[in-house]
């Protein structure tokens, strides 16, 4: 596990990661819910993509048991920060209806 440094009220970083935390309401399920929003980016503004470095912020901000994930949305919608990473974090407890339903690791 990284050792993410709290450096500001919304604001984390480790030796390798800066992440911002923002949060907005969303219509989800047809009820208004708050999700979270991790924007994630390397110190020295590399490209980054390390699946399991990604999972243990999530883990470390949004919580082991909740549930998030990265869109590639439509180009319409498309906002391309250069090497930044968004994770959209799902409220406790809300089990998005995509994905395995079991846990399957290699080790």
């Amino acid at each position: 596990m990284m050792e993410l440094e709290q450096t500001g009220p919304e604001t984390w970083q480790s030796f390798i990661y800066r992440i911002v935390r923002r949060r907005a309401r969303i219509e989800l399920f047809g009820l208004s819910k708050e999700i979270t929003q991790l924007d994630i980016c390397r110190r020295d503004e590399q490209p980054c993509h390390n699946w399991s470095d990604l999972q243990d912020i999530k883990n470390q901000l949004h919580g082991p048991e909740n549930e998030a994930l990265e869109l590639y949305p439509a180009e319409s919608r498309l906002v391309d920060p250069s090497n930044h990473y968004l994770l959209w974090c799902v409220p406790k407890g809300i089990r998005l209806p995509i994905g395995h339903t079991t846990r399957v690791t290699n080790g």
